[in-house]
C-alpha cells in the first residue's frame, strides 16, 4: 500500500525539541459510524525528523485485559518533524470517512470504543492512550462512536495515561455521519501542535543592521563590531562561537572571548566593497550542530579619501559616491534651512555649498569653523554639493569668527571664482522682469547692470535670481536707484547668478558723493538752511530725491534741471543725500543741514 505521510506545515506551526524521548507521539484515535465500527485507527505525529520509522511499533490493548505487546512495526520508511501518520484497521471506510488514505494498515487496530493503544521505540512504551488494565466502558476516556485527540504542547507520557491531557467528543458523537467533515463534532485531523518549552539552540545577530555601511579612513581599520544573543546553549559549557567564513571563504576562526560583542577586525582584514560574515555554534570539539545553528551579517566598506582644502575638494569626482573628508579648517559664511540645512564654507581658496540632509548638529551656525567633515559630492544642476555623511560630525575649531565679503566684479562672479561663497556688488542697478509689478517675485531672475556713475566703470550684466523663497524682500518694492547687494554666487547648469541673502529687508542703497564744483551743476547754499537751490545748465526735466543717510526717502519731487528749489524746512538738523537723476544720468550729493 501506498504510504501516506501529512506535512503540517500549513496547519500547524512545531517547534522541535531536543533530547525528547520519544520523536513520535499518539495524537488522536477514533472509533467510526460506518459499517462495522469503521473507521478504525490512530493519528500520529512526528516531533523531530526519524530516518528510520522502523524503530517504532504499536499495539492495542482490549478490554482492560492488559498489553499485548508491539503487534505492529513500522517499515524503514523516513518521516520528517511535522508530518502526521495515520495507522488504521482498513483503508476503504477510512477514505470514504475523511477523504484520503492512510499511512498504513493494520489489524491491531481493530480497536473499540473502550481500548487502549501503546507505542513502543525499540521495544519500550513511549506514549499511550487509556489505561491497557481497564475497560474504557463508562470511563472518561471512553470514545464509542467517537474520538479523543491529544490536547496541544503535551508531549508522550513514557506509559502513564493522564485523562486531562485528552480532549474528547463524547461517546456516539459520530453516530449517523457519513463523512468527517459533514460532523457536528467532527475529528480534529492534523490539528495538534507543539511546542515543548525547550529552547533550541538559536544565534541571533542583534547588531548592527544588515548591510550597514562602514568607512575606512586613511591608516586605519573599519570598527565592524558584532553584538549577538545566544538562547538554547551555553558558550560556557555546551560548546563555542566561531567565525565560519568571509565572504563565502572557510575561516573557522573560534572567537575569544566566549562572549558579545566581537570585533571582527581582531580576525579579519577588510577592503573596501561589499561583505558577508557567518558566526556558528559548534560543539565543544570544534563541530557544526545538527542542525546547523549560524547567523549570517552583510555589510559594505567605503575607502574615505582626505583632501586638504575646498580646492582640492572640487576638483574631485562625484562619480560611485567616493567618501572624502576635509582634513582642513574651513569657516561658515551663511547658512539657510530648506529640506535639511545648506551651509556655505570656505576656507582661504575656495567655498563649496555644504549640504546636511537631516539638520543634524554640527556647522550650525554662522562664524563657526570646523576640520574633518565627512561627506560625498554631487553635481546639483550644475552646483557642487559637498553631502554630509550622517554618521560622522565634523570637529568643531573655533567660534564667533567675523565673516568678510568679498568686494568683487560682474566680471570675477562670472568666472566662476567665487562659486557657493559671500560677495557683494556695488552701485548696480536692478531692472524688473517683463510684465513685473516692481515688487520682488519669488524664482524670477533679474538683471543687473552698473549704474552709469559706478566705480567699475562697465555696463556688464549679471543675473539675480530669487530663489530664496522665505526671503524677506519677496514682496517687497525694488529700489529704483543703485543699490550695494550680498549675496551668495550659486550656479545653474553653466549659468552663473547671484542669490541676495534671506535677511536683507531692503537692498542697500548707495549714493555716490559727486564732486560739487562740476560745471554742469551746483547746490547752494551749504550748509542748507530752508531752502536748497539746484542749478545745471541742462534743460531736461528729471526727479529730484532727498534720503535720509541711512536710506529712508524723504522727499520725491519733478523739476527741470536748469533751476530747482527744495524745501527743507521740515527737515531737523542732519546729514542727507540728494539724488538727481534724469534718463541717462545721477547726480547725488551728500548735504548738510
Amino acid at each position: 500500500m501506498k504510504k501516506m505521510f501529512f506535512s503540517a506545515v500549513l496547519l500547524c506551526a512545531a517547534i522541535f525539541n531536543y533530547g525528547q524521548t520519544s520523536d513520535l507521539l499518539i495524537t488522536g484515535i477514533f472509533d467510526g459510524p460506518l459499517d462495522g465500527g469503521t473507521p478504525k485507527g490512530v493519528e500520529l505525529y512526528v516531533i523531530n525528523d526519524i530516518p528510520d520509522l522502523s524503530v517504532y511499533g504499536i499495539g492495542s490493548a482490549t478490554n482492560g485485559e492488559g498489553s499485548d505487546g508491539e503487534e505492529f512495526t513500522f517499515p524503514p520508511d523516513a518521516v520528517v518533524a511535522g508530518d502526521f501518520v495515520y495507522i488504521v484497521y482498513e483503508q476503504p471506510m477510512f477514505n470514504a470517512f475523511f477523504g484520503f488514505d492512510p499511512g498504513y494498515t493494520s489489524g491491531s487496530m481493530r480497536v473499540n470504543g473502550d481500548d487502549a493503544v501503546e507505542l513502543f521505540k525499540n521495544g519500550v512504551v513511549v506514549d499511550v492512550f487509556g489505561d491497557i488494565n481497564t475497560d474504557g466502558n463508562g470511563e472518561v476516556w471512553e470514545y464509542t462512536d467517537g474520538w479523543a485527540y491529544r490536547k496541544n504542547d503535551v508531549a508522550s507520557n513514557d506509559g502513564i495515561f493522564t485523562p486531562d491531557d485528552w480532549n474528547y467528543s463524547g461517546i456516539n458523537a459520530l453516530d449517523n455521519e457519513t463523512v468527517n467533515s459533514g460532523a457536528e463534532i467532527p475529528f480534529p485531523a492534523m490539528t495538534y501542535s507543539f511546542n515543548s518549552g525547550i529552547v533550541s539552540p538559536k544565534l541571533t545577530i542583534t547588531g548592527p543592521s544588515d548591510n550597514e555601511i562602514y568607512y575606512m579612513y586613511p591608516g586605519e581599520d573599519p570598527e565592524v563590531v558584532i553584538d549577538f544573543l545566544v538562547e538554547g546553549f551555553s558558550l560556557v559549557s555546551d560548546g563555542k562561537l566561531f567565525i565560519k567564513d568571509f565572504d563565502g571563504v572557510s575561516a573557522a576562526y573560534e572567537v575569544n572571548p566566549q562572549s558579545s560583542p566581537v570585533m571582527l577586525s581582531e580576525y579579519l582584514i577588510f577592503g573596501s566593497g561589499e561583505h558577508s560574515v557567518t558566526i556558528e555554534l559548534r560543539d565543544n570539539d570544534g563541530n557544526p550542530l545538527d542542525p546547523v545553528v549560524e547567523s549570517i551579517l552583510n555589510f559594505s566598506v567605503k575607502e574615505v579619501v582626505d583632501v586638504n582644502d575646498v580646492a582640492s575638494l572640487r576638483d574631485k569626482t562625484t562619480d560611485d559616491g567616493i567618501v572624502y573628508r576635509l582634513i582642513g579648517e574651513t569657516l561658515t559664511v551663511y547658512q539657510r534651512i530648506e529640506n535639511g540645512k545648506q551651509l556655505w564654507i570656505r576656507d582661504n581658496g575656495a567655498a563649496i555649498l555644504f549640504f546636511m540632509p537631516d539638520n543634524s548638529d554640527g556647522l550650525n551656525e554662522v562664524g563657526n569653523s570646523y576640520k574633518n567633515i565627512v561627506g560625498t559630492l554631487e553635481l546639483n544642476n550644475g552646483l557642487l554639493e559637498f553631502v554630509l555623511n550622517e554618521d560622522h560630525s565634523p570637529e568643531l575649531v573655533s567660534e564667533g569668527i567675523e565673516v568678510t565679503v568679498h568686494d568683487a566684479s560682474f566680471e570675477e562672479i562670472l568666472s566662476g571664482v567665487f562659486e557657493s561663497d559671500l560677495v557683494k556688488v556695488s552701485n548696480v542697478i536692478i531692472n524688473d522682469v517683463a510684465g513685473g509689478d516692481g515688487t520682488f517675485i519669488a524664482d524670477q531672475n533679474y538683471i543687473l547692470n552698473y549704474a552709469p556713475v559706478s566705480k567699475k566703470g562697465t555696463n556688464d550684466e549679471l543675473i539675480l535670481r530669487t530663489i530664496f523663497h522665505e526671503a524677506v524682500y519677496i514682496g517687497s518694492d525694488m529700489p529704483d536707484s543703485p543699490v550695494d547687494i550680498i549675496s551668495i554666487v550659486g550656479n545653474n547648469n553653466g549659468e552663473v547668478f547671484i542669490v541676495p541673502l534671506i535677511e536683507n529687508e531692503i537692498l542697500e542703497n548707495v549714493l555716490y558723493e559727486m564732486n560739487v564744483t562740476d560745471a554742469s551743476a551746483s547746490v547752494y547754499p551749504l550748509p542748507v538752511n530752508d531752502k536748497l537751490n539746484f542749478e545745471s545748465g541742462i534743460n531736461e526735466v528729471g526727479k529730484f530725491e532727498v534720503y535720509s543717510i541711512s536710506g529712508q526717502l524723504l522727499m520725491s519731487e519733478k523739476g527741470n534741471l536748469l533751476h530747482k528749489v527744495l524745501d527743507f524746512s521740515a527737515l531737523v538738523d542732519g546729514v542727507y543725500v540728494l539724488k538727481v537723476s534724469t534718463i541717462d544720468k545721477i547726480y547725488s550729493y551728500k548735504l548738510m543741514k
